[in-house]
């Protein structure tokens, strides 16, 4: 009997060493590419029965290669594969395309992957892709408002069977009800000084609430919570006024340089801004998702800062190493929220007058090289060091209490 047959091409490849492991385990033989070039030559050398494209590889979108993928693909199943929390921004791109040649190409959020610890679902997922109707219509032009009112059963309560399986954009959609709902019950506790927020089920009385974010819930605790009582859990979490310090404390303080400081985190750096107008550290979901750095989004967040709001995750990270601009490193436990479409806000797009850095990525007029995030003042706490930044130069140097 033919082994199935797949092609991964991902020039982060190594990242999902775990899945095809997996896969293999199941009768899948996994070949892997790195790049569109890659990806070509495996197709012409070979037939497979599926194919995983990811969908941004050096800065080079696909949605230009798609009757080429699909020519070269040879009748295989195409599913484009994109790390974007909203892959039906990605669809909206490809979709006219897609409908007007008649490609039979469907779409997977590689951070939605499944656990490959979890056989069910390793199954589920694979039975999934191999089944027809996968490509019977876009699944996320759907109305996620509708989405929401189904899972929901025409109550203001879902069950967590029902929310673990919508769409990202789906549960963004259901937290956007559930904060509606919640909202005079929470202005009442952040006035009280609760600056996280849990509900389950009753929207009248948090299940949780806590006066500082150190003592919120876990993942975990919040993941076994929602599987045994199968209600969907809704978190909500408040921090200081953001005074963007580019926005408005370079014209004032004369700042010539941007603060800066270095992050590592498993061996990949990243040099990201430093900003003291923050309260808390705020990072890209979508950019440190690419890079390994945060895992599958399973439930989203809502945090609140000022007049911003914000949809993601906390992160706490341990291991993480800072380093100042004189070389000092500080290894520290670190923590923020990861931001879901980190570019839509201000604070991501807004540099200082002196801040004239490259993109990340090539072709956005938007995100500097060192705006995939912002380093709040929150992060001194966890250096447990003095921070002191040289109004001159930029410079950023620990010093001790």
């Amino acid at each position: 009997m033919n082994m199935t047959t797949l092609l991964w091409v991902d020039d982060n490849i190594e990242r999902f060493a775990p899945f095809i492991s997996r896969f293999q385990e199941h009768g899948i033989n996994v070949s892997t590419g790195t790049s569109n070039t890659d990806g070509f030559e495996k197709l012409d050398s070979q037939r497979f029965d599926i194919v995983f494209w990811d969908y941004m590889m050096g800065h080079e979108p696909c949605a230009n290669l798609l009757d080429l993928i699909v020519e070269k693909a040879n009748n295989a199943r195409v599913f484009i594969v994109s790390g974007f929390l909203y892959l039906h921004d990605v669809m909206e791109q490809l979709a006219n395309k897609i409908n007007k040649s008649s490609l039979r190409i469907a779409t997977i959020d590689k951070t939605t992957l499944p656990f490959t610890e979890d056989e069910d679902a390793i199954k589920e997922f694979l039975s999934d892709i191999m089944a027809d109707n996968y490509f019977d219509s876009p699944q996320i032009t759907e109305n996620v408002n509708v989405i929401v009112e189904e899972a929901m059963s025409g109550s203001e309560v879902m069950t967590w069977s029902s929310y673990i399986e919508l769409e990202l954009s789906a549960k963004m959609a259901a937290l956007d009800k559930v904060a509606e709902i919640t909202k005079d019950v929470r202005q009442k506790l952040e006035q009280e000084g609760y600056v996280y927020m849990l509900f389950c089920g009753d929207y009248s009385e948090p299940l949780h609430k806590y006066k500082s974010l150190d003592e919120a819930l876990d993942e975990k605790q919040i993941l076994d919570m929602a599987r045994s009582l199968d209600i969907a859990p809704f978190e909500f979490s408040v921090s200081g006024i953001i005074d963007d310090l580019s926005a408005n404390c370079c014209p004032k303080s004369g700042l010539a340089g941007y603060p800066i400081l270095k992050i590592g985190h498993k061996g990949d750096f990243e040099e990201i801004h430093f900003d003291t107008g923050n309260p808390l550290t705020l990072m890209s979901y979508e950019w440190y998702t690419e890079k390994g750095w945060i895992g599958p989004l399973i439930l989203i967040q809502h945090h609140t800062a000022g007049d911003m709001v914000f949809k993601g995750k906390h992160i706490k990270w341990d291991d993480i190493i800072v380093t100042d601009c004189n070389g000092v490193t500080v290894c520290c436990t670190f923590t923020g929220f990861a931001v879901c479409d980190w570019q839509k806000y201000r604070i991501a797009v807004e540099c200082g007058p002196e801040c004239r850095n490259r993109h990340k990525h090539e072709g956005s007029s938007k995100l500097c090289k060192f705006r995939t995030g912002l380093l709040g003042r929150n992060l001194g706490k966890s250096l447990d060091k003095k921070i002191s930044i040289d109004f001159t130069t930029g410079n950023v140097t620990f010093l001790e209490y």
